[in-house]
Formats: structure tokens, sequence, C-alpha cells
């Protein structure tokens, strides 16, 4: 039974029509060292100094901003 190229149409105008776009901004850092409880993180640009950053595993963090030059 050969598929017809309206019946595809209607499919895909059908799918594309019902979709709805789910966007959420996150803004991701890369762990570059760690100790004594202490990360250093790079990456994290729109993270405010004394800001209180959710982490996984429902850690919380302090932002202490350094200067590019300390960082690696």
């Amino acid at each position: 039974m050969p598929i017809k190229p309206e019946e595809i149409t209607n499919i895909l105008e059908k799918e594309i029509g019902g979709y709805t776009a789910k966007m959420q901004m996150e803004t991701v850092g890369t762990v570059l060292q760690v100790g004594d409880g202490i990360a250093l993180v790079y990456g994290m640009d729109k993270v405010m100094a004394r800001l209180s950053t959710p982490w996984a595993s429902r850690l919380t963090a302090k932002v202490r901003l350094l200067p590019t030059s300390i960082v690696p």
C-alpha cells in the first residue's frame, strides 16, 4: 500500500501545529579544582558575588568573583 504525500503532509502539520516550545536558560560552569569544601568554577559569567547558587544534589554555594588572572 503506497503512502500518499498528502497523508504525510497532514500528519506533519498536525504534529507541528500542536508543538509548544519549552525553553529554559541555565548558566553552566566547569569545575576546575576542588579542595577543602571550595571549588574553583569557570564559565558562570551571569552569577553575581555573594549570591547563593543552587547546585546538583541540593547543594548551595556562595559565589566569590575572582580576577581572570587567577583562573588557570
